[in-house]
């Protein structure tokens, strides 16, 4: 199928922004419920010299943060940022010349279009796993929300969270947050 074939060729051009996020889990992180030491999840690279875009609750309560390269290389990661209202947090590696994701003018996002959700669900064997799906709604608010969100029927699973969501373009249109 043409179809897959297109989606296959924008994963693989995409993979080298996403990232894998992992650290010691402490306080009260849902790591430490199941008496496991360390937590993950994506992000995704905005800026070639260590930008990273994340969720916050990805990066809560984390410690000796480690980045992980979709080659697999490890850098240590520092919080620059976060807003846990938002649930955006922005991340800083030291290293030049690392390929950023290109953003889709927030015009183009429309329910109907498709959706592409990549990340690192469940462990760190599943890095870069890709869900397809479609736009659901745009500018929809969850519980008392401040934020609009976009909403999606590509499965987010967890640990996909601070991943990219794309379009058939592979231009970021959101960050995968709540499922």
């Amino acid at each position: 199928f043409k179809e897959d074939d297109a989606i296959a060729k924008i994963v693989s051009d995409v993979s080298p922004s996403v990232v894998t996020i992992v650290g010691n889990a402490t306080g009260n992180s849902g790591a430490d419920k199941y008496n496991n030491l360390t937590a993950h999840g994506s992000g995704v690279i905005y800026k070639s010299n260590g930008y990273i875009v994340t969720n916050s609750h990805v990066v809560k309560d984390l410690k000796n943060i480690t980045v992980v390269l979709n080659d697999g290389t490890l850098l240590p990661g520092k919080v620059l940022c976060s807003d846990e209202t938002a649930d955006i947090a922005i991340v800083k590696v030291e290293k030049l010349g690392l390929k950023p994701i290109t953003m889709a003018d927030k015009k183009t996002i429309v329910s109907g279009k498709t959706a592409i959700a990549i990340g690192t669900p469940i462990s760190l064997t599943m890095r870069n796993t890709v869900t397809r799906g479609i736009v659901c709604g745009n500018g929809v608010t969850l519980y008392d929300s401040y934020y609009k969100l976009i909403q999606t029927d590509a499965t987010v699973n967890p640990g996909n969270s601070g991943g990219p969501l794309l379009n058939t373009k592979g231009e970021l249109i959101g960050i995968n947050s709540s499922k």
